[in-house]
């Protein structure tokens, strides 16, 4: 698990990302009909702490999602992407994987994780202009929250089920 201060941190940073957002849905700048691929593996490589992999996995716990479900939907993700497979580009460096994440549904319906539960890096990559169809899409600033170790959601979630299933 993590200490309830990096939950509340990483709770704190969220907010203001999602005040940003808002911000951008003022000036016309969403997802909304995207059909950009930002979540599949064409572009995503996002990585999460272990405080964003909690917050998801009690999310799912919260809403009776079925976490055996996810589990194979993570391990499958992990097989296919091969990521869990380490390739290092220089000592100590992990090349980033590209991978199409397991909680992104579809073209028409995008991610499964409301905005409150989503990890940071999702919510800062933006639209920069109205109706761009994500070909203009970038990560707006946003302070870095590590409590340790980043990794492919995927890894994370596991991770995070691993530590949950052990409490019960």
């Amino acid at each position: 698990m993590c200490p309830q201060g990096q939950i509340e941190k990483l709770s704190h940073l969220r907010s203001g990302l999602l005040a940003q957002m808002q911000e951008l849905e003022q000036q016309n700048l969403n997802c909304t009909g995207c059909l950009a691929p930002c979540c599949t593996f064409h572009h995503n490589s996002m990585r999460i702490s272990n405080s964003e992999g909690v917050v998801l996995v009690n999310y799912l716990v919260s809403q009776k999602i079925d976490l055996s479900h996810v589990k194979k939907k993570c391990q499958a993700t992990i097989q296919e992407f091969r990521l869990d497979k380490d390739i290092f580009v220089k000592a100590g460096t992990r090349l980033r994987r590209h991978y199409t994440c397991p909680f992104f549904t579809d073209h028409q319906l995008g991610c499964s994780i409301p905005p409150e539960f989503k990890p940071l890096g999702c919510l800062a990559f933006n639209p920069t202009e109205p109706l761009g169809k994500g070909q203009t899409c970038k990560s707006i600033a946003y302070p870095e929250f590590k409590d340790g170790e980043k990794l492919e959601i995927p890894l994370m979630i596991l991770k995070a089920l691993e530590n949950i299933l052990r409490v019960f």
